[in-house]
């Protein structure tokens, strides 16, 4: 069944479209107010949750009930925050991309609905036209005939009255004549206008089925996300239940009767007095704190400590806080107040010329950190005492690698800021240390600090209340254990190792540790803790992505590299090549006809010309592309019967239906609202190309791929081929498969890319430790196809440089993207930073981004091939490294 078949149904169709309408709005409003809901009752319950706390007594209670009530903060604070979570989800899952579709739909509706009532108007108009003068020239008829009949009556009776009647019956037949022509005329155009209502009205009711449909499976798939979402919640909320209710299973009365017992258990019996003679009082009298010290005071042994240590304040501690005070601003008082006493620093630089001194100062240090923003002298200053205090350590070969530790990371906490915004850390003013250089230094510490986190991390796994077992349970756990403990340990030590290596990867970089030396601290730590390949790979790749680069030397190769690549490309065409530049599109097409060798050499620029420079209509311009794609990627070659393939595909038993889930999944989230790009064709091509190539079969992304080229050639056949060549002349292969080997080298390549061309920018990511991974995956994967699917006149033109040019392109596109995001980055906050660079194309920010001139700009980015294999070389040293340190570990 089919709308086209009721097409004299129109406005039932269209009424049936706004009620559809009405009831996406409707659960709009319904989802917002329940994510209204909840954050309201999230706010009232935090305010509870704070009362809660400040009505609990603040002494540390050591009781069973007083950690049972807690652990009811904590569960209660994660209870606020799983609806918090859930809020979330339906803003992010169900209204963004219910407002959105509602938008679309509405939109759709409207402009098929204009059309419509266009085509029934004109058909009314046209037949209440034809009507009249059908009736008109039906009274036109009736009155001939009367006069005909006055006529043939009056031959007889007067000769004179017949005359008179023959003029008026002509005039009556002239005036019929004339109402029979345009009777004839308003019917041939109804007839007409009725064609056209009957070749038009079955695509727009197409489309408005189509519309519905989607709208349908659109309300389908958002109430089954809410079902998701709902679960996920319930999930966490029963984890959070669970490990709540093991705290309050523990509540023991007679265990917390015993605590309060023993806190408060006196050393002399209570109501005793002691016995004084007389010849005591009169000395208690003379001399009454002989007395007071034998005295058995009663008091509390904690009290007593601090009053002990208020009165015994330790000196050097007095010392310390006195000068960090002086150097660390209270909240936002910047302005530096006077100097300090000279003496202060004579001894604090004595103070720091011991361990325990230097000790003393990173714990006080740590504990101001919150006061990290300082003015430009005072953390000269600092900086000053540190380089001091990192003096005397080497001096007296100190290797006590907490305080070693805990100054590289406070390193990078400290900073002053220029008048640009721009943050200056205390790293800056410590680079140059000598300390820095100690390969075996760095190498115990960061040990230490791996043995202490896997050491912590063990102590809490054991912490955690273990779930009862069946005694079928008990008698496998006893089978399994004596080999999967210690396997599960071996793989959380080495996670626990990679992380630690990782943090430590951030603060050599920001000290400005030279690559040999950080490499080599890499290798021999992975060594150590037995890190794999990959692992090892990723810190050094990170190491070597954020080593300053000279810039200039860097473009003066990729100037020499582009004068021998023009040279070799053109060879003995070397004149008409660089001659290509200056001729039109259209003078450009005979070089190809003079010979084979000729066409072989130019057609690249040639298809650039035309492509980018050429403007010619859009229908010429698809054609065109068709053209190029195809010639280019040689689709058209291929032995592929794709239907066949289709109908295999679909009357063998699925294999994997999982896949055909997700990819059913995926496509009803992309091109919503496009009746170009019908989901069916896409589900098709998908679905075929993975029973074509098993081995790779379905990743993410490749269904805006699929759009885009359809969208533009509208061929299923040939967007099918086209597939299969783009695949395999890029070596897309290696971007989905397991372990994602291509996207990891591109990530490196465009980290040292933005260190050469946006060399602020780049200063900025290591600063808050951004990397392209960060951002960047859909880039590569989508060929830009998922950010720009609603900018043909962009995407397009990219597709056509990336087919022509190769992979560089798409890192071009980058630096044009990331140039104009560089502002507003260098200016913001992480949280902000990671906003902008994944939703720009939706931000103010994307029509600064894609101005007019955007495809020039990429065209202008000198990025070159060699550079990008040069970068390669680096990348895959950096793997033999890793792989050369695994294979040591496993020999």
């Amino acid at each position: 069944m089919s709308y086209s078949e009721i097409c004299d149904k129109f406005e039932p169709v269209i009424s049936c479209l706004q009620k559809g309408e009405k009831t996406i709005s409707a659960i709009c409003t319904l989802f917002k107010s329940y994510k209204q809901t909840i954050e309201m009752s999230n706010i009232k319950f935090q305010k509870a949750l704070d009362t809660f706390k400040s009505d609990l007594p603040k002494e540390n209670q050591l009781d069973t009930l007083s950690t049972a009530l807690n652990s009811l903060s904590e569960y209660c604070l994660k209870l606020i925050l799983h609806q918090s979570t859930f809020a979330k989800n339906i803003g992010y899952e169900i209204l963004e991309p219910l407002e959105l579709f509602l938008g679309q739909f509405s939109l759709t509706r409207n402009n098929l609905q204009i059309k419509g009532l266009s085509l029934v108007r004109e058909v009314n108009k046209s037949k209440e036209k034809t009507n009249k003068m059908k009736e008109k020239y039906y009274q036109s008829c009736e009155q001939l005939e009367k006069h005909e009949r006055a006529e043939k009556n009056c031959i007889e009776e007067n000769k004179e009255k017949l005359e008179k009647l023959q003029r008026v019956s002509g005039i009556q037949r002239q005036q019929m004549s004339r109402c029979l022509d345009g009777y004839t005329i308003s019917y041939k155009e109804l007839d007409g206008i009725c064609d056209k209502y009957d070749s038009q009205m079955p695509g727009i009711m197409e489309s408005l089925q189509k519309s519905n449909e989607s709208r349908i499976h659109f309300i389908k798939l958002t109430l089954e996300k809410h079902i998701n979402c709902h679960n996920k919640y319930l999930g966490s909320c029963k984890d959070s239940i669970d490990e709540f209710n093991s705290f309050v299973s523990n509540i023991n009365s007679n265990i917390d009767i015993r605590v309060f017992v023993d806190s408060n258990k006196s050393t002399i019996k209570h109501g005793r007095e002691m016995f004084m003679k007389y010849e005591k009082f009169i000395e208690s009298k003379i001399n009454p704190k002989n007395v007071e010290e034998k005295s058995y005071i009663e008091d509390d042994y904690e009290v007593m400590e601090e009053k002990m240590y208020k009165n015994n304040e330790d000196p050097d501690t007095i010392l310390v806080e006195k000068v960090l005070e002086h150097l660390l601003p209270v909240e936002h008082d910047l302005n530096p107040s006077g100097n300090l006493d000279p003496i202060f620093y004579s001894r604090i630089s004595e103070l720091l010329h011991t361990p325990d001194g230097r000790g003393l100062f990173c714990d006080i240090l740590e504990s101001k950190r919150s006061r990290c923003l300082l003015h430009y002298s005072k953390v000269t200053q600092l900086a000053a005492l540190i380089k001091s205090f990192l003096t005397s350590m080497m001096m007296q070969e100190d290797n006590d690698s907490a305080v070693f530790c805990k100054m590289v990371v406070l390193a990078h906490v400290f900073y002053t800021e220029e008048e640009g915004g721009k943050r200056n850390y205390l790293t800056h003013f410590l680079e140059n240390h000598a300390i820095w250089q100690d390969q075996n230094r760095w190498i115990e510490a960061i040990e230490a600090a791996t043995w202490a986190k896997i050491q912590s991390d063990q102590e809490y796994s054991k912490s955690l209340p273990k779930k009862k077992k069946n005694l079928l349970g008990i008698i496998k756990s006893i089978g399994r254990a004596g080999f999967q403990k210690n396997a599960e340990e071996e793989r959380e030590s080495k996670f626990a190792a990679f992380m630690i290596m990782g943090q430590f990867n951030f603060h050599m970089i920001h000290l400005g540790i030279p690559q040999e030396i950080s490499s080599n601290i890499v290798l021999s730590f992975c060594k150590k803790f037995e890190l794999d390949n990959e692992r090892t790979c990723n810190l050094l790749a990170e190491l070597q992505a954020n080593q300053k680069i000279n810039t200039r030397a860097e473009k003066t190769k990729i100037s020499l590299q582009l004068r021998e690549k023009e040279k070799f490309r053109w060879d003995k065409l070397l004149p008409i090549g660089l001659a290509l530049e200056f001729l039109l599109p259209e003078e450009c097409f005979e070089f190809r006809l003079v010979s084979k060798s000729w066409n072989n050499t130019l057609k690249i620029s040639i298809f650039k010309k035309w492509l980018l420079e050429w403007n010619i209509p859009s229908s010429q311009k698809i054609k065109l592309r068709n053209w190029v794609w195809s010639d280019t990627l040689k689709a058209l070659s291929r032995p592929i019967n794709y239907f066949h393939l289709l109908s295999e595909m679909m009357e063998k038993p699925l294999n994997d239906r999982t896949l055909h889930e997700i990819i059913d999944i995926d496509v009803a989230r992309s091109y919503q609202g496009n009746d170009a790009m019908p989901p069916q064709i896409l589900k098709n091509i998908l679905k075929t190309y993975s029973y074509y190539n098993p081995e790779l079969g379905y990743c993410q992304g490749m269904n805006y791929i699929v759009g885009t080229i359809y969208l533009q050639v509208q061929n299923e056949d040939l967007a099918f081929k086209i597939l299969i060549s783009l695949i395999d002349k890029f070596q897309m292969k290696s971007l989905f498969i397991k372990n994602l080997p291509k996207l990891k080298q591109f990530f490196y390549q465009l980290d040292r890319i933005i260190g050469l061309f946006l060399p602020e920018l780049h200063e900025k990511f290591k600063e808050i430790s951004v990397c392209s991974g960060h951002f960047s995956s859909s880039w590569f994967i989508t060929l830009y196809s998922s950010v720009l699917q609603n900018r043909p006149d962009l995407l397009y033109p990219i597709w056509d440089m990336f087919l022509l040019d190769g992979w560089k392109t798409i890192f071009k596109v980058a630096v044009a993207i990331l140039s104009k995001l560089s502002r507003n980055i260098v200016a913001s906050k992480f949280e902000d930073i990671m906003l902008i660079l994944t939703n720009f194309q939706t931000m103010n920010v994307s029509a600064e981004i894609f101005e007019g001139d955007f495809i020039s700009r990429v065209q202008s980015v000198n990025i070159s091939n060699a550079l990008l294999r040069d970068l390669e070389s680096e990348y895959e040293h950096l793997k033999l490294k890793a792989s050369t340190s695994s294979k040591i570990i496993y020999t």
